[in-house]
């Protein structure tokens, strides 16, 4: 008799816990706010924990552009990317774009493979994914894609080379990029 107790007692048990991860629910474990990580998709992932619209706590996504790695779910160059001051200092198929600099929480602009299909520097956006450069940035006419200038003879007649504060995968500071069209 001990022994059928036993035994439906261990089936009860068995059944009131779950012995492995249910993969149609994700993880609802809060993270800590201001929490970040990593994570590697067709391209590298910054992450923060912060509140969606609802309120609720959960891990912000923000893709990092082609080319570059998340370390400390911040956006970073590869080892051996160049730096640059403005888009006519790196290849053709690459663009300059703001980053933060490995080990440091400041940001700097480096020679990035450009988005396909994108649009390019100093072209109207609505989000990052839409530009080249993979920043799409709020000016005084409306947003527009990144294009890093170190003078106004840099971005073409009538356009200025403009500072703008900007944020990249929580470091936020002043970077100089070409006024609208």
């Amino acid at each position: 008799m001990r022994l059928a107790i036993a035994y439906a007692l261990g089936l009860v048990l068995q059944l009131v816990g779950c012995t492995t991860d249910n993969p149609d629910y994700p993880d609802m474990t809060p993270c800590t706010l201001g929490e970040r990580r990593c994570e590697l998709r067709d391209r590298a992932v910054a992450m923060v924990c912060g509140r969606d619209g609802e309120d609720r706590q959960v891990f912000l996504e923000e893709p990092c552009p082609l080319g570059s790695v998340c370390e400390t779910g911040r956006c970073q160059p590869p080892v051996a990317a160049r730096a640059c001051l403005r888009h006519s200092d790196c290849a053709a198929t690459e663009v300059c774009t703001p980053l933060i600099q490995p080990g440091q929480a400041q940001l700097l602009n480096y020679c990035m493979p450009a988005q396909p299909g994108a649009a390019t520097a100093s072209s109207p956006c609505s989000k990052d994914a839409d530009c080249q450069t993979y920043r799409c940035l709020q000016q005084s006419q409306g947003k527009f894609c990144f294009k890093a200038c170190a003078d106004d003879l840099a971005c073409g007649s009538g356009h200025r080379c403009i500072p703008l504060s900007i944020t990249v995968t929580g470091v936020q500071a002043m970077i100089s990029t070409c006024s609208a069209p």
